[in-house]
């Protein structure tokens, strides 16, 4: 007793010493010691609409390689993926790639700048070009992207650069109009510019996206009703032919963009005359 007066002069209690509590990551794992973890999901293949791409892969890209090297000047892979260059893309079904899948839906039109040959390759094959051809791969995936944007919402996403010299090269928009659909992004858009805006985005879809044909034999294209802002597809022979279908997407009403487009006689004069008859208004779906 005295020994421990002298070691507590004070006479306090003295607490009992703490348990040591273990590391957490140590707790959650002993908590779910011999309880079966659920399986990882699967890795989805990034196949971008092309089947067999986790399949069969090195069989696919050696023949990707053995057509465009037949194609090309140069005999080394990564001299002559550097050749080719982006002339179009294709958002369709049906297509073939040059490496043997088929059926694709985004494809891409290449040229050869040294021999001028040709090539559609899916845009997942572009991807597997070698880092020479790292311009290609970028416009070709900004291209699509873009175009996916502007098809959900032609009202008022401004297409990427890449997309409008695609657009511009194809004849789909006129060089003034491409120059206006540039200028948008870099300072705040007038009404004329987004009334611009969106009709250029609706000839660029019609440009890129394969169009459903009409009972009359034609191509359905889409259009703006400018009474009521729905898109909607209508011939393109029109007046001889009123078909109309309504939109498969049931896109948002732009509704706040059909005064702009009453007022905007740009578009109609840098298309000359045909635009009164491309742009009618007296169509009602």
């Amino acid at each position: 007793m005295a020994e421990q007066a002298a070691a507590n002069p004070a006479g306090k209690k003295r607490a009992a010493p703490r348990k040591e509590r273990a590391p957490k990551r140590a707790k959650k794992a002993s908590a779910g010691a011999g309880a079966d973890a659920p399986p990882d999901p699967p890795v989805q293949p990034d196949s971008d609409d092309e089947p067999g791409l986790d399949e069969d892969a090195s069989r696919y890209f050696e023949q990707l390689r053995t057509s465009l090297l037949a194609l090309s000047r140069a005999t080394a892979w990564s001299d002559a993926c550097a050749e080719w260059r982006l002339e179009t893309i294709e958002d369709a079904p049906g297509g073939t790639c040059v490496c043997g899948k088929s059926p694709i839906t985004k494809r891409c039109h290449l040229v050869n700048e040294q021999t001028n040959q040709r090539a559609v390759v899916g845009s997942s094959c572009v991807r597997r070009f070698d880092g020479s051809a790292h311009a290609l791969k970028r416009d070709c995936t900004s291209a699509f992207e873009s175009l996916r944007r502007v098809a959900e919402d032609p009202w008022g996403v401004r297409a990427s650069a890449a997309l409008v010299a695609l657009a511009e090269q194809r004849g789909a928009l006129k060089p003034e109009i491409a120059a206006i659909v540039r200028d948008i992004g870099r300072k705040r858009p007038t009404e004329r510019q987004l009334a611009l805006l969106a009709r250029a985005n609706v000839d660029v879809l019609n440009h890129f996206f394969a169009p459903p044909p009409c009972d009359c034999g034609g191509a359905l294209r889409l259009r703006i009703n400018t009474k009521n802002g729905t898109l909607f597809y209508g011939c393109a022979a029109f007046p001889e032919c009123r078909r109309t279908q309504p939109d498969p997407l049931r896109r948002a009403r732009g509704t706040d963009v059909v005064t702009r487009l009453k007022r905007s006689t740009d578009y109609d004069a840098a298309h000359g005359a045909n635009s009164a008859k491309h742009w009618a208004d007296d169509i009602d779906v």
